[in-house]
């Protein structure tokens, strides 16, 4: 679809959605969706005004967190907000009252943990099914912004006090939106401010879509969707996270994720949908082949090799780590051969040849890069390999 530049398509809306739509018609396919009035029968958009709050919450130690501007970014290395904790009833003053040299906001508290009192004031959401997930608090005065960034994880966003605007970007727009670089500490944000598209020439060719979340309305927000968020005035909401499905994570965004971390920690720390999706890393592997997704297969595939060998490391006294560092496989293979540690019957004779297609993924090396047929046979011999290391 054609766009101006600047201009901002809608975000779809509708007055009802049932289960089954939600997971047909927008959650199978990462679809923002806001419903209208989505969360109108919870007591809190009766109970929730801020001075009933001030008088529930009182001395309830919070976190809130406060910039001069208002804006709530990071730099590239270090969080530019700064964040202390007070009472509740502190905190809500300075949220109303804000300040010439400070703006202040209580953000992503969750309610379980902070709040529980306020517990029954958040009926269950319909559209959810079992998806493991805690609703999470948000207070703040009019005109704060959150800029241009993405979340791993599926956004149910409510309504309960005041409005927000949204400004949605598909994940596939990611080189336009100036992403932050990839070994930042926040690499999930933008330089780019949709309010100035002028300033940033790619992002006037993006698509875009806006919605205003008014009280009582529900924000469907898929992973990895880039959203920017104005406060129109002094707002309270309520979101829910969860963990998006394997098929919703095949996006540039995650892409990118995966290739810092296998650099970084050669993939360790790798969790949900991978870990936990039927078959582990290996599982997962095959599944993006299904997808035609070769560079997720390789790197779900190393996911899967890496723990093995670097497990028989541990197991026999071998450290894999020198130096803050992760040691490379090809040299952990090595001592793990001369040592006799390896099954007798084990054929790791082309194991070279995996960590070579493996770091050509790693490297974005699109002018070698491997075929369905090419990725299913490593992946096929990569699990073959772990099925024989235990």
């Amino acid at each position: 679809m054609t766009q101006n530049p600047g201009y901002s398509l809608p975000v779809e809306r509708v007055n009802e959605l049932s289960r089954e739509q939600f997971r047909k018609d927008y959650l199978a396919h990462s679809r923002p969706v806001v419903v209208t009035g989505g969360v109108r029968e919870w007591p809190a958009l009766k109970r929730w005004e801020l001075e009933t709050l001030t008088e529930r919450l009182q001395d309830r130690t919070v976190e809130i967190a406060s910039t001069a501007k208002g804006i709530f970014s990071y730099d590239l290395e270090s969080p530019r907000a700064k964040y202390e904790y007070m009472a509740f009833s502190d905190a809500a003053a300075l949220v109303a009252q804000g300040q010439r040299d400070a703006q202040y906001y209580i953000m992503q508290l969750s309610i379980e943990h902070y709040f529980s009192e306020l517990r029954d004031d958040i009926l269950r959401l319909d559209l959810l099914s079992g998806e493991a997930c805690s609703p999470h608090f948000w207070l703040g005065g009019a005109d704060l912004v959150t800029p241009l960034h993405w979340d791993n994880l599926h956004n149910l966003y409510g309504q309960v006090r005041g409005r927000k605007r949204f400004t949605l970007f598909a994940p596939a727009e990611h080189d336009n939106l100036y992403p932050y670089p990839a070994t930042a500490l926040y690499g999930h944000m933008s330089y780019a401010n949709p309010e100035a598209s002028e300033q940033w020439p790619k992002l006037r060719d993006a698509e875009r879509f806006e919605c205003i979340l008014a009280p009582g309305d529900l924000l469907f927000l898929p992973a990895f969707w880039w959203h920017h968020v104005r406060s129109l005035e002094l707002a309270i909401s309520v979101n829910f996270w969860w963990v998006p499905g394997l098929s919703g994570c095949f996006v540039p965004a995650f892409l990118r994720t995966l290739r810092m971390a296998y650099r970084r920690e050669r993939l360790t720390g790798l969790g949900a949908p991978v870990s936990t999706f039927p078959g582990g890393p290996i599982g997962a592997a095959r599944s993006a082949l299904r997808n035609g997704q070769t560079s997720f297969a390789m790197l779900f595939a190393a996911s899967a090799l890496e723990k093995t060998i670097r497990a028989r490391c541990y197991a026999v006294g071998i450290d894999d780590w020198e130096d803050a560092t992760p040691r490379p496989i090809e040299v952990l293979d090595a001592e793990l051969a001369a040592c006799g540690a390896y099954p007798p019957d084990l054929d790791r004779a082309r194991l070279g040849s995996w960590t070579h297609a493996i770091n050509r993924v790693v490297d974005g090396d699109s002018e070698t890069a491997l075929s369905v047929a090419e990725a299913t046979t490593i992946v096929d011999e990569i699990r073959m390999f772990v099925t024989d290391m235990h």
